[in-house]
């Protein structure tokens, strides 16, 4: 439907009569060109941002790590333990309800 009205229209039936008469590879390339246009830039950018998003989290870790090692010297004059914590989570006296 649409071809017959672009075929027959009087300013784009002249393009399109052009362009039908190219051999396959001309419009094979220039698509491909078209595409590529598109295509690398958006592939750079998401590289871009996954690097840019893994150093911040690197980063961050390092800083939290730095932090936990400097409070545990500060606090309980030694380094911290993996114990001490994330097991007990600062919690005392608390009731373990089981459901048997």
């Amino acid at each position: 439907m649409w071809r017959v009205y672009v075929r027959e229209h009087p300013t784009f039936g002249s393009w399109y009569h052009r362009i039908e008469r190219q051999p396959g590879w001309v419009s094979r390339i220039a698509v491909t060109a078209a595409v590529l246009v598109v295509v690398v830039p958006l592939v750079l950018l998401a590289l871009a941002a996954i690097t840019v998003g893994l150093v911040v989290f690197v980063t961050l870790g390092l800083i939290a790590q730095l932090v936990v090692m400097v409070r545990g010297v500060f606090v309980r004059g030694g380094m911290p333990s993996v114990a001490s914590g994330a097991s007990g989570g600062g919690r005392r006296n608390v009731r373990v309800l089981r459901d048997d």
